[in-house]
């Protein structure tokens, strides 16, 4: 199961299990949105597989843009995890600013 909402640009993608299947992601990404957030805090068991596949599949989206996972899970400097989802956004606005001065 999932939630999904869009704001400042972002498809947030709230995650209620852990699945190997995230298509229907695709479909929710479209023009009206340029970055991707999922949401991962109601997924009790975490392990750094499961960040990579998440990694590797929001970055294969987002391509030029930015992908920010939220969990409950400690900092891990591979992988953009934050506590919230006001992180989240704020990494993105940083991230859009050094795009735009080509950091």
């Amino acid at each position: 199961m999932h939630s999904h909402r869009i704001e400042r640009n972002c498809l947030i993608v709230k995650l209620s299990e852990n699945t190997d299947d995230l298509s229907f992601v695709e479909t929710l990404y479209n023009g009206n949105v340029k970055h991707l957030i999922l949401d991962l805090h109601d997924i009790m068991e975490l392990n750094s597989t499961d960040l990579l596949k998440f990694t590797t599949f929001g970055k294969n989206i987002v391509k030029n843009n930015s992908f920010v996972m939220i969990s409950n899970l400690p900092p891990q400097e591979e992988y953009m995890v934050v506590p919230s989802i006001q992180e989240a956004l704020d990494i993105i606005e940083m991230e859009d600013i050094e795009r735009q001065l080509n950091i």
